[in-house]
């Protein structure tokens, strides 16, 4: 296993295809254990003799921790080390604790865009926002505030507030969740006064109308449709 990682550059995938032969496949970090496992089925099920056939899944050998493993095991303990638990704000909702994969992509999801990591309080928790969300025109979600407490910027479209360390992202503690849900726990509307940018609360009520208005009306039905 370790002289085939040196071969490959790292970890791989081994897909056991008969008696014969298997195949080994560097991973790059896009295959799926499921994608893997149904094609070993697929196989065996269409091509392979059943007196030649292995087993109906992939395998995977982690040259770091030098660990050889289903290759669903695998995904299921890597995935359980990249999860973390953070704040997702978003404009006209009150804030949610969930789940993400620490990584680019999944982040990238939970902003709709390229990612841009902020530090405003300087106290080991970053804002993840949409990197072009003003200039893409996406909806004002929450102020920033000074120490004073006027407005010194506007933050468009979703954004996380996450733990922040040296090696990257954490989860949230209680204490910083409950911190940071309550300065975002009321979406804000926007006004100019001046040349002074002005961020009030929406009242629940508000927030309730706003729902209703953007659920679809139920079309009325003809009378051969009834």
């Amino acid at each position: 296993m370790e002289t085939a990682a040196e071969k490959l550059g790292g970890d791989f995938y081994l897909i056991p295809s008969s008696t014969h032969e298997v195949l080994l496949v560097r991973d790059d970090g896009e295959a799926r254990a499921a994608e893997l496992d149904s094609m070993v089925r697929e196989v065996n099920a269409s091509v392979v003799d059943p007196s030649e056939q292995l087993v109906d899944h992939a395998f995977h050998y982690d040259s770091k921790n030098k660990l050889f493993e289903r290759a669903s095991v695998y995904e299921e303990r890597v995935n359980a080390d990249r999860e973390i638990t953070v704040l997702s704000i978003r404009p006209n909702k009150h804030p949610e604790m969930v789940t993400v994969q620490n990584d680019y992509k999944d982040l990238r999801l939970a902003v709709c865009g390229d990612i841009e990591v902020v530090h405003p309080f300087g106290d080991g928790v970053a804002l993840i926002v949409n990197e072009t969300g003003k200039l893409d025109g996406l909806e004002s979600n929450r102020a920033l505030r000074d120490e004073n407490g006027e407005v010194y910027d506007i933050i468009a479209g979703n954004f996380l507030v996450v733990g922040d360390t040296e090696d990257g992202f954490r989860s949230l503690t209680p204490d910083e969740a409950a911190k940071y849900g309550e300065m975002f726990r009321d979406p804000e509307a926007f006004f100019k006064v001046g040349k002074s940018i002005k961020a009030v609360p929406i009242p629940d009520d508000v927030l309730g109308a706003m729902d209703k208005e953007k659920q679809p009306k139920a079309k009325n039905k003809n009378k051969d449709e009834r």
